[in-house]
């Protein structure tokens, strides 16, 4: 019994330092990590500290040019300031640099935890670029995250579409109609969208359907009157 007591109480001081060197480990490493993640305020200069002040202001007041200006001299110095990326990526889109704003939306997300909004954006520029696999693959990672978006649905069912996934696109288009109110005059706009998508596959039949449940919403939509005629009519 001594024997075991002695044991023991070798082991409790010895689990104790494994404690204590895992505890600082731990600590260690999240300083390490916040150091990495976050910017170096209080080293940077004036001028610099500046750049971000200016740019988000800008941003803030839609002057996406003269924000980019900015904030892309202060990304150089600081390119781990994420929100300052993530704003510089949108200020490149509204300026119509899609190729710049992809780059930095990208090191954003790569370097952060995964958001359907932002994979949603990713798709869009994806897309816009002429990068259709991955604008599916942001896309459908962006619904996965998201599933009840909208905007997610309808772009990434375009997107299918347009690459002549037809099954999957129905798929999506259906899903987005159920998202919206009873008779919702989108809904109108939508089963247009999947009609063609059933046209285009070879089902005529059920793109009628589709057309025909699009005018029961807005009757008074040429295009649904003119896809309903040119598949048969009423």
């Amino acid at each position: 019994m001594a024997q075991g007591m002695l044991v023991a109480e070798r082991e409790t001081p010895f689990r104790a330092i494994i404690i204590c060197i895992a505890g600082g480990l731990i600590v260690l490493f999240a300083s390490g990590y916040f150091w990495l993640s976050s910017p170096p305020k209080a080293a940077l200069s004036p001028a610099v500290k500046r750049l971000r002040v200016q740019g988000l202001s800008l941003y803030e007041e839609r002057k996406y040019g003269q924000a980019a200006a900015r904030l892309s001299r202060y990304a150089k110095a600081v390119p781990s300031d994420w929100l300052v990326r993530d704003a510089l990526a949108e200020a490149y889109w509204q300026t119509g640099d899609g190729q710049r704003a992809f780059v930095e939306l990208t090191a954003v997300d790569r370097a952060k935890s995964p958001n359907g909004d932002r994979l949603y954006r990713l798709g869009l520029l994806a897309d816009q670029l002429g990068k259709e696999v991955a604008a599916m693959s942001y896309l459908r990672e962006s619904v996965r995250l998201k599933p009840k978006s909208m905007l997610a649905r309808v772009e990434l069912a375009k997107v299918l579409a347009k690459n002549e996934r037809y099954d999957e696109s129905i798929v999506h288009w259906q899903a987005a109609i159920k998202l919206l109110p009873e008779r919702d005059l989108y809904a109108a706009i939508i089963y247009a969208e999947l009609g063609d998508v059933l046209s285009n596959k070879g089902d005529s039949e059920k793109a009628k359907e589709a057309y025909r449940r699009g005018l029961d919403i807005e009757p008074g939509n040429v295009y649904l009157q003119a896809r309903v005629a040119g598949t048969g009519g009423q």
